[in-house]
């Protein structure tokens, strides 16, 4: 078939729709069709007739998305300049396709604006309808059509400028709550706040987004998900929880982390750069300290295959430093002291330093220099954090 998957767009969530539509494009190229990627705001160049789009044999997905790319930093101005929404050939393009696969996030794509277009020119497009996707995307409307039909939904509220300064209380709200804009998605916006510095400083944050906000009641709990296509229930899939919850733009970035996240790890141990052992079975627990730092507790160094014997129990490494980054954050500290907790006794650990990175997508790497007790060799232990094996704590 030929396919235009469309992301990108105008949204706060350009990024995580260029990231989806770039898995989409790959996948179904896997499976022999004509996918191209197309960016529905910034367009498409065409050599030639529409049709050799679709027939390029050697066709780079990865490219494809760069190009999209390319436009983020002159976008504001584009928007500012244009009246139209649609770039150039995107709609010769998706009415020369056999179907368009929507992998657009966020306004002007699951609002049912683009849905109700190509319901006029009569394009197929994935997805639910321009009426539901609309509904949907008010989380105001949805928290009103479920409790006229008697779905549960945590207890809430809808907010406008002007109400942010009203207490919690008066809306029959107690901390902790979610604080999120009305008709954002992918999390862009959406905070869990924990005491009323926290709940201020969302409120602020989420009105700069739009001028309606939704402030929910938190219920910690597990996220599943169920598609329906053409009637047919598929099945349940879990939702599995990162270890740092939403990353947001411009404030520091542990202030985000929620109470305790704790995720399986890989662990590996070096002695003055020579492998020392490592081991699957091995946890290690992040927690907010502040809004710049976080705690990391770690364990597993008893468990190590390939001939080492660390006999270490947890230790906890204070005041991590944490700093956004392009995919997520950096984790950074220097000289350390901790000490281990295990049947024989304590043990204490001076370490030389902490580097990390965790992605946006929950991938944990964190290395460890330091030396346990008052053995003279440096030791340094990598832990790399599998995301589809966390639970949050």
């Amino acid at each position: 078939m030929k396919i235009v998957v469309l992301a990108g767009g105008t949204s706060t969530e350009r990024s995580v729709s260029i990231t989806s539509g770039t898995m989409v494009c790959k996948a179904l190229r896997e499976k022999n069709h004509q996918a191209v990627l197309v960016d529905i705001f910034c367009g498409i160049e065409v050599n030639g007739n529409l049709e050799e789009a679709f027939a390029e044999e050697n066709y780079d997905v990865d490219k494809a998305a760069e190009y999209m790319h390319s436009f983020d930093e002159k976008l504001d101005e584009m928007i500012a300049s244009r009246r139209r929404f649609f770039g150039r050939n995107v709609l010769e393009l998706c009415e020369a396709a056999d179907v368009v696969f929507l992998a657009l996030h966020g306004a002007n794509g699951e609002d049912g604006k683009v849905q109700a277009t190509f319901d006029l020119l009569g394009i197929p497009y994935t997805g639910t309808g321009y009426l539901s996707s609309a509904l949907a995307m008010d989380k105001s409307i949805t928290k009103q059509f479920f409790r006229a039909h008697n779905v549960p939904t945590p207890n809430g509220v809808t907010l406008k400028k002007g109400q942010e300064s009203e207490p919690l209380s008066s809306f029959g709200l107690e901390l902790p709550v979610v604080v999120k804009p009305c008709c954002g998605g992918s999390s862009v916006g959406v905070y869990i706040a924990h005491t009323n510095e926290e709940y201020w400083q969302a409120m602020k944050d989420a009105f700069s987004y739009e001028p309606e906000v939704v402030v929910e009641e938190y219920i910690e709990g597990r996220e599943f998900s169920v598609g329906v296509v053409d009637g047919k229930a598929y099945p349940i899939i879990e939702i599995a929880p990162i270890d740092i919850n939403f990353i947001q733009a411009e404030t520091p970035i542990a202030y985000y982390v929620a109470a305790t996240y704790k995720y399986n790890t890989n662990l590996a141990i070096s002695v003055m750069g020579s492998s020392y052992g490592s081991t699957e079975d091995c946890k290690a627990v992040i927690k907010r300290a502040s809004e710049t730092t976080v705690d990391i507790t770690l364990n597993g160094f008893g468990n190590l295959t390939g001939g080492g014997n660390m006999n270490l129990g947890d230790f906890t490494i204070s005041g991590v430093n944490v700093k956004k980054a392009d995919d997520g954050y950096t984790l950074s500290l220097g000289a350390f002291e901790s000490a281990a907790e295990s049947a024989s006794g304590t043990t204490p650990i001076t370490g030389e330093s902490l580097e990390g990175t965790v992605t946006a997508n929950g991938k944990a790497n964190i290395t460890v220099a330091f030396k346990p007790g008052a053995m003279p060799m440096a030791i340094t232990a990598v832990f790399t954090g599998n995301v589809k094996k966390t639970s949050a704590q």
